[in-house]
């Protein structure tokens, strides 16, 4: 087996960790490192551009602002119209379980061809870089696409602390429920204070998210300079030795604005339809902050439900043979990945994360290169060879 380099990998990361907002210079600055080392590495590089729209990301943020108003109105209603107070306080819960498709079939609409984008509000460009092995033209064996997304962003708050604003206006939202239920039970009147309370802690975690504005002050070097690290150190595994892992097709993708509602990954989709509905078998594996020292992770939701569940046990086994437990989380909510568009279309795909206390940095200007750990990006570089090598083997 191929062997993974993970100082090389770090050293990838750490020379990407600046500022690459989309249509930033940085962008631009990335594209051209990226497609350096992919040739390095003897792959044969095309640049692939898009255009987008911003619009569906701004109905997003008004539909957050709009959610903060039902929670209020459900926790009003709870002593006065309690079944009212039922029906408003469970449709955040069931907008919640909706959110996931809803969302992706909103952002998937964004996707433009880049002659469509001539500039102009509410529209945006981008690209995708390909890079292939010159040995696996014409090979009809499975397909392994290896992906991670170039460009960062800031906000105004970290991703984690993202992500539990949105768990705490779930908790509220069904706290809320279950409180119409007993009020409607008990016929009771008049202000109730833990319905108060509760109504009030959904609605301003809701308001919090809802901005979501994007600015250009974070160095991006975990999210996701470490994963279009992994990326490189694997194109050096495989890219030159036209007898490294020859029963299987490797295509390597760097994404490009992902941070803006996933759209490489949508028009990547779009651009390689054909390709990757050929009727072989299509693996994704996608690297998303892969570089902090900590947990490895592996997701292939969307939501709540489980997909993609054999590359799934690919890597826990592959994780097993390296020593590594591979955890994967309960629930995805309040964030999104690369995996997500390949899930949506049924295809086999697969995020590789770690989460450590330098995770919290994700997001914000102090995701500097010095959070960065090669021991972790190289346990997901060896986890993710190992898995090219049991899918080229034909492990169902």
């Amino acid at each position: 087996m191929p062997s993974f380099n993970p100082h090389s990998a770090r050293q990838h990361a750490s020379t990407l960790a600046f500022p690459r907002l989309v249509g930033s210079p940085g962008e631009t600055r990335a594209v051209r490192y990226i497609a350096d080392q992919f040739r390095r590495s003897g792959l044969v590089v095309t640049e692939e551009p898009f255009g987008f729209s911003t619009r569906p990301w701004s109905v997003l943020r008004v539909a957050l602002g709009l959610s903060a108003v039902t929670p209020l109105v459900a926790a009003w209603a709870v002593g006065r119209h309690p079944l009212l107070a039922c029906l408003l306080s469970a449709l955040p819960v069931i907008l919640g379980l909706l959110s996931s498709p809803l969302t992706l079939r909103l952002l998937a609409g964004a996707v433009r061809d880049a002659e469509e984008v001539s500039g102009g509000d509410g529209l945006g460009r981008s690209r995708n870089l390909t890079a292939r092995r010159p040995s696996d033209t014409g090979k009809d064996g499975p397909l392994v696409v290896l992906t991670a997304h170039y460009d960062s962003k800031g906000q105004g708050m970290s991703l984690p602390l993202r992500i539990l604003l949105f768990l705490t206006f779930a908790v509220g939202g069904v706290g809320l429920f279950l409180r119409a239920v007993w009020a409607a039970t008990m016929t009771a009147s008049g202000i109730d204070p833990l319905s108060a309370g509760l109504g009030l802690l959904a609605a301003l975690s809701a308001l919090a998210t809802a901005p979501m504005r994007a600015d250009n002050r974070s160095p991006g070097a975990v999210d996701n300079a470490s994963g279009v690290g992994v990326l490189l150190g694997l194109a050096e595994a495989v890219g030159k030795d036209p007898q490294c892992l020859p029963g299987v097709e490797v295509l390597f993708v760097a994404t490009g604005a992902e941070e803006v509602g996933l759209q490489g990954a949508f028009a990547f989709l779009k651009g390689h339809a054909e390709e990757l509905k050929s009727g072989r078998r299509v693996c994704v594996l996608n690297f998303d902050g892969p570089g902090v020292a900590g947990e490895v992770y592996a997701s292939s939701k969307t939501g709540l439900r489980p997909r993609s569940r054999r590359l799934m046990r690919l890597i826990r086994e592959a994780g097993a043979a390296e020593g590594v437990r591979v955890r994967s989380p309960a629930f995805v909510i309040g964030a999104m990945a690369d995996h997500f568009p390949f899930v949506r279309a049924g295809i086999e795909a697969v995020t590789l994360a770690a989460f450590g206390r330098d995770s919290l940095t994700i997001h914000t200007p102090r995701d500097t290169p010095d959070r960065l750990d090669a021991e972790t990006m190289g346990r997901v570089g060896r986890i993710a060879l190992r898995v090219i090598r049991r899918i080229e083997e034909g492990t169902p």
